[in-house]
């Protein structure tokens, strides 16, 4: 197993969004490129040397390094057909499939049908691997990482524990690492990836402006404040979370945004099954991924 196991989906994506936005995106705000788009050989290159430059920020030798690649079947739409339904609209550059097929070729690439990158990531630190990317949503997992390095940030190698910690800043919401930030993605949803934090639909009234008097329904579910005074010494958050989740909503809701924020930590056994958040099993069906490239 090498030591190292790179998060091949962030890199290739942004890579190619930057080569190719400005000239297919049709929202694209900036000047139009007078030159010629860059060949995807330039795209592969420049892909291959952020993946280097990472695995020398970890320390490792160039054969001691490896990348991770999600399926485009995906098990947590067999679970929920909404997941990530958020981005259909979404531009996505169009080079994708021609980039990683040209990255597999050069680099040791990790995939498993059904499985997201973050799936993959997940197992490899829990099995004692070194995991290294800039995604929130993976430090739900103990283990080694390495933050790498951004325009935004310095590098930083740290280790997450089982339980974690969270943070609270006023008007910035939460973050945080281990159990206890799987367990407040739980409550609180996530966006990015199209499935909502828990709440109700209360009608109600504007008080002022254009609307004054005219009702309008208002979301209304945990807040980021209660979550992390909730769970931020909890030493079973998942179990609390849970407990508080139900007396206020079905528990096929939580349970469904569970599903959803879990990262496995285990790969499919020999029947293709994968356990879940709860220990439950979920069984995958069998057939060739179509979609590999």
């Amino acid at each position: 197993m090498a030591k190292l196991m790179i998060d091949g989906e962030l890199t290739v994506y942004k890579t190619c969004c930057a080569v190719e936005r400005p000239y297919k995106d049709p929202d694209w705000r900036g000047d139009r490129p007078q030159e010629p788009m860059a060949p995807t050989s330039i795209v592969v290159d420049t892909v291959l040397s952020h993946f280097a430059s990472i695995a020398e920020e970890a320390g490792v030798s160039k054969d001691d390094w490896c990348v991770a690649k999600g399926s485009a079947n995906n098990y947590r739409k067999l679970i929920d057909t909404d997941y990530k339904s958020n981005r259909g609209t979404v531009w996505r550059p169009t080079r994708l499939s021609e980039v990683w097929r040209d990255v597999k070729r050069k680099v040791e690439t990790v995939e498993h049908n059904w499985l997201e990158a973050d799936d993959v990531l997940a197992i490899h630190v829990t099995n004692g691997g070194l995991g290294a990317t800039i995604d929130k949503d993976l430090l739900q997992v103990a283990g080694d990482w390495l933050r790498y390095k951004t325009d935004h940030q310095e590098s930083k190698r740290f280790t997450v524990t089982y339980l974690g910690d969270l943070e609270y800043v006023k008007g910035k919401g939460i973050k945080g690492t281990g159990t206890r930030w799987l367990a407040a993605q739980m409550l609180l949803g996530d966006s990015t990836d199209g499935f909502d934090h828990l709440c109700k639909r209360v009608p109600k009234v504007y008080k002022s402006g254009k609307k004054a008097g005219q009702p309008y329904e208002a979301r209304v579910g945990f807040t980021p404040k209660q979550v992390y005074e909730l769970l931020r010494e909890s030493q079973s958050p998942v179990y609390e979370a849970k407990a508080l989740a139900v007396r206020e909503y079905p528990e096929r809701l939580f349970n469904l945004n569970a599903h959803m924020a879990y990262m496995l930590r285990e790969l499919p056994d020999s029947n293709n099954t994968i356990s879940l958040f709860d220990g439950s099993r979920f069984q995958l069906p069998i057939e060739e991924d179509k979609f590999k490239i």
